[in-house]
């Protein structure tokens, strides 16, 4: 029996597909976001960039105490002797001579620097945003006000940058390449505790990676992205054979 109604009409036959939404002007947003929430939504990528610079500090000295005997190092060779043998003195007595230069290797080794700078960034950044999460709930919907569909990020992701840091400190480093090596270290490290702490800025708000609504996604994310500097951190600390 026909209840006498037709196939339903898709009015996009003559209005077309939805217009996509429109693009997010980033510098607007960021102002926009910034004016709503204040100095408290800006707080946590400032807290890991702090943490990320105080590490840039200590770079020069982990490379001279890290470089091996015969690399190159600009005329800086005597003071890296130095530097080692001012350390392994100074740690002889309570781990032994064997023991501190052990110590002296590790605390050389910019692998180790980077994975404690992306943890510690990380760190400080998920605290602060959870701190003034208030603020950032207010700076999220000030940025995504009248874009719909479009999600406004406090830092640029490169969410594969905890995997890439994994993947890269791995390997042993050293030689004349070490100082290239350890700057792009210390970047990977940057960009993972930016990254991590911006995915933790959208929960602390109620928002999802790309949308208004809460998503899983993100937790996730920091979940994974902080278990493998972990792991980094374990196998470069001699906790995994």
């Amino acid at each position: 029996m026909s209840t006498g109604q037709g196939p339903p009409i898709d009015s996009r036959r003559w209005t077309g597909p939805e217009p996509a939404a429109p693009p997010l002007d980033r510098r607007g947003a960021r102002a926009a976001f910034l004016a709503a929430g204040g100095p408290g939504a800006a707080a946590p990528q400032r807290a890991a960039s702090a943490a990320s610079w105080a590490g840039l500090a200590l770079l020069p000295f982990v490379v001279l105490a890290g470089a091996e005997p015969g690399a190159s190092l600009l005329g800086l060779e005597p003071t890296a002797a130095r530097l080692r043998g001012g350390l392994e003195a100074l740690l002889s007595p309570s781990l032994g001579l064997k023991g501190a230069g052990g110590m002296v290797s590790l605390l050389g080794d910019p692998r180790l620097l980077a994975a404690l700078l992306a943890l510690g960034g990380s760190a400080v950044g998920i605290a602060s945003a959870w701190r003034h999460r208030a603020a950032l709930a207010r700076g999220f919907a000030a940025a995504e006000a009248g874009v719909p569909g479009v999600a406004f990020r406090t830092h640029r992701y490169w969410e594969a940058a905890p995997f890439v840091l994994l993947l890269v400190a791995w390997r042993p480093l050293g030689g004349d390449l070490l100082l290239l090596n350890a700057l792009a270290l210390w970047l990977l490290a940057r960009l993972a505790a930016g990254t991590l702490t911006a995915l933790a800025e959208r929960r602390a708000a109620g928002l999802g990676a790309r949308s208004p609504a809460s998503s899983g996604w993100d937790l996730a994310s920091l979940v994974l992205s902080l278990g493998a500097l972990l792991l980094l951190l374990a196998y470069l600390l001699g906790l995994l054979a």
